[in-house]
């Protein structure tokens, strides 16, 4: 057994407590010969090392051992190097020689002791045993690391959930856990959640999860979570702050599952016999989000959650938040919950904002509202089925294209006719947010179109693109835009005025190109009954008048009749023809065009 080490540290600390004239009692020794037998057949760790190793720990498992200790050393409550040699190697030669191989052992090169007091001389440095190893001695585990936020043990079951559910993120996690342990494993962040990849693992393993937050960039926090990980029987995650720019780990952990989770940017370093593995599991596919859904929301026909499986970057915890939201509303309402409920859910937490100069909206406008030709209208029919229908035609069926896996229109007509209005009616259609870029007043576009789709990417926002002439005119910024497109997975719409000035080759590789004529007069009507509810019309309003007299587009329409509902709210009435007139008269005052008289 390893018994016999212990009581060597012990007697020989109290004997040179007795011979010093220490009035201090040594306290018992407590029964951790196991543990320490662990600990020897886990790092190897030779006699001299285990007794150093003892010795540190002892004052941090009583204080009378720190009593007794600071009565040898003028008041330090810990062994300091020397006073430790001094006790474990009493001959001067073989002390000096054990002090150079301590220099390079595993006890010191993995954290399992430090050295506090860098100002003191080595000698007089004090030996201050991780928390790792006194809480596994005391046979538990320790509360927190140093320079690093709670241990917490977390539950797997999600990770059950998502292996049964996505045979892509199984596959990856059964490749990555070939061969013998151990594994340090850096996981990139390609998911929305690292906590579900780290679930997944230890779900696979059959093991339990700890966490570990906020570790910073020193490498007391690294060193800590992989002796936990080397003597527990658990999967240990560990989450970087943002400060860490590299975690080294030399040597690494003799056994056990490490996750580390550093930054964006970070570096992460081990030694030469532990390799680093990597772990970027590919995002899910709609059929899998489909079957996530389906569980979350089994009341609910598996095909009507096909929009919502749509949105590839959502994380199951996500999923559930949108569902404890729904569910809640709907039983406010005392209904059941529906797919509307769950997309409003969704909307209502994209709380992130764009990055400037593009502008996120939520918009909500009824697909009635969109006042087109009925050709026009079949084509956005279209458009719309190829977001509702997606899953089962791209994935069920496998007839999606090439490229991206995302929707791309082109809206061209002129200024008024009611491009960014489709575009706010297709995003409501779609229940997603809808972020907006002037392409024509961003100069070089390339950064910011990048950004704007790499947070709308996973069909998580719908992107409008207004101006997009001041691109497409030019034969290299289309071909990169459109380069750009086809990896995109998600909704783009690009509004363009001049689809004369566009190269007609580069817009071939866009699936729907829709124009927007200027409405006719019977348009013109539905624009106006539409802008101005019957609440709001006078007696003498005669909007089929108003529509076959004045040439105006949707945009104009709606700015005249919100213009004249204040007018006529300001004279304490309702919209008369006079008040509608006048309105319409300022219209074309606004955009510098004569106003036609009466004939």
């Amino acid at each position: 057994g390893m018994t016999s080490p212990l009581p060597r540290a012990v007697e020989a600390l109290r004997a040179l407590a007795h011979a010093g004239g220490a009035a201090a009692a040594a306290p018992p020794v407590p029964p951790w010969d196991l543990a320490r037998e662990r600990l020897v057949a886990t790092w190897a760790l030779p006699a001299l090392e285990l007794d150093l190793l003892t010795l540190a720990v002892l004052p941090e498992l009583h204080e009378g051992w720190g009593d007794l200790l600071a009565s040898l050393q003028g008041g330090d409550r810990r062994p300091s190097l020397g006073l430790a040699l001094r006790v474990l190697v009493p001959d001067p030669a073989p002390r000096a020689r054990a002090a150079v191989r301590l220099g390079s052992s595993a006890l010191f090169r993995a954290g399992m002791v430090r050295l506090d007091g860098p100002d003191r001389p080595e000698p007089d440095r004090l030996l201050r045993p991780s928390r790792v190893i006194t809480a596994f001695l005391r046979g538990d585990r320790p509360d927190t690391l140093e320079d690093a936020g709670p241990v917490r043990r977390v539950g797997t079951e999600d990770g059950r959930l998502l292996l049964a559910a996505r045979p892509s993120l199984q596959a990856t996690v059964a490749r990555l856990t070939r061969g013998a342990e151990p594994w340090v494993v850096r996981l990139r962040r390609c998911e929305p959640d690292d906590l579900e990849l780290a679930r997944a693992i230890a779900a696979h393993l059959g093991r339990g999860l700890v966490r570990i937050r906020d570790a910073g960039p020193g490498p007391e926090s690294v060193q800590d979570a992989a002796l936990l990980a080397a003597l527990g029987t658990e999967v240990v995650w560990l989450e970087g702050r943002a400060d860490v720019r590299l975690w080294a780990l030399d040597p690494g952990p003799p056994r056990g599952v490490l996750l580390l989770a550093p930054p964006q940017g970070a570096s992460v370093e081990v030694g030469d016999a532990v390799p680093l593995r990597a772990f970027g599991p590919p995002r899910p596919t709609p059929p899998e989000l489909a079957t996530l859904w389906q569980h979350l929301v089994p009341e609910l026909d598996g095909r009507t959650l096909d929009p919502l499986a749509n949105q590839t970057r959502l994380g199951l915890a996500e999923m559930r938040r949108a569902v404890i939201a729904g569910r809640a509303e709907a039983e406010a309402a005392g209904e059941p919950v529906t797919v509307e409920l769950l997309h409003r859910a969704l909307v209502e937490g994209d709380d992130a904002a764009a990055v400037e100069p593009a502008v996120v909206s939520h918009p909500r406008v009824a697909w009635d509202a969109l006042v087109v030709p009925e050709p026009i209208q079949e084509q956005f029919d279209e458009l719309r089925a190829r977001v509702a229908h997606r899953v089962t035609v791209h994935h069920r069926w496998g007839m999606g294209g090439e490229g991206g896996d995302g929707v791309i229109a082109v809206l061209h007509g002129d200024f008024g006719v009611g491009k960014s209005f489709a575009a706010e009616v297709l995003a409501s259609a779609f229940a997603l947010p809808l972020v907006r870029l002037d392409l024509g007043r961003i100069g070089q576009p390339t950064g910011i179109v990048d950004t704007v789709l790499a947070e709308a990417d996973g069909f998580r926002r719908v992107v409008l693109f207004d101006g997009a002439e001041s691109v497409l005119a030019r034969r290299l910024a289309a071909t990169q835009l459109l380069q750009r497109l086809e990896s995109f997975d998600g909704v783009v719409i690009l509004s363009t005025s001049r689809l004369d000035a566009t190269d007609e080759l580069l817009l071939r590789r866009v699936p729907l190109v829709i124009h927007l004529p200027r409405p006719t007069a019977a348009l013109r009507r539905r624009l106006w009954e539409r802008a101005i509810p019957d609440a709001a019309r006078g007696d003498d309003l005669d909007l089929a008048g108003l529509a076959t007299r004045f040439d105006l587009v949707g945009g104009e329409i709606r700015s005249a009749a919100l213009r004249a509902a204040y007018g006529a709210a300001a004279g304490g009435g309702r919209i008369t023809q006079a008040d509608a007139a006048t309105a319409i008269r300022l219209e074309y005052a606004r955009r510098g065009r004569p106003f036609p008289e009466a004939g």
